[in-house]
Parts: structure tokens; C-alpha cells; sequence
């Protein structure tokens, strides 16, 4: 029963990159929107381990900046598709 839940999670997540991917060149064409993403993509996933290294040493203080830190790199995305001639979902 396990083998088949893990085959049913991988075929999920194939389905899912390609879903992704299919997409991306008609949602990325705008430079700006490629170049603030260079930035805000890594920008999301350090907020991300600020989070985590707050949560592990119980700091608050990190775990509000991380926050931050991710919803600014967020916004910054939404920023850049709304000068995109085909906006994302």
C-alpha cells in the first residue's frame, strides 16, 4: 500500500514541475519581471530559513523578520507580473 502512495506523490509532483514549466515563457516575458525575480525567488527562500533558524533557537524576533522578509519578496513577484502582458494565475 506504501509503494503505491509513493508512486501516486511522485506522478503528483512530475505533473506539478511540468505544470510549472509549461507555463513559465508565457508568464516571464518582461525583463523587469525576469530580473526582480532573480532577486525575490532567493530573497523568499532566505526569509524562509530565517524562519526556521528563528523557530530552532525560539526567537521571535527572527521568526517576524523571516515573515517579512517572505511577504516582501512576494510582493516584489506580484509587483512584476503585474507588468506582464499575460498575468499569472
Amino acid at each position: 500500500m506504501q509503494a503505491k502512495q509513493n508512486i501516486i506523490q511522485c506522478i503528483q509532483w512530475q505533473w506539478q514541475w511540468q505544470w510549472q514549466w509549461q507555463g513559465y515563457p508565457h508568464y516571464h516575458r518582461q525583463r523587469l519581471n525576469l530580473l526582480i525575480h532573480i532577486v525575490s525567488v532567493p530573497t523568499f527562500l532566505c526569509g524562509h530559513l530565517v524562519i526556521l533558524l528563528g523557530l530552532l533557537q525560539l526567537q521571535t524576533g527572527s521568526i517576524v523578520l523571516g515573515v517579512l522578509i517572505c511577504l516582501l519578496a512576494f510582493a516584489a513577484q506580484g509587483l512584476g507580473h503585474k507588468h506582464e502582458p499575460l498575468p499569472s494565475i
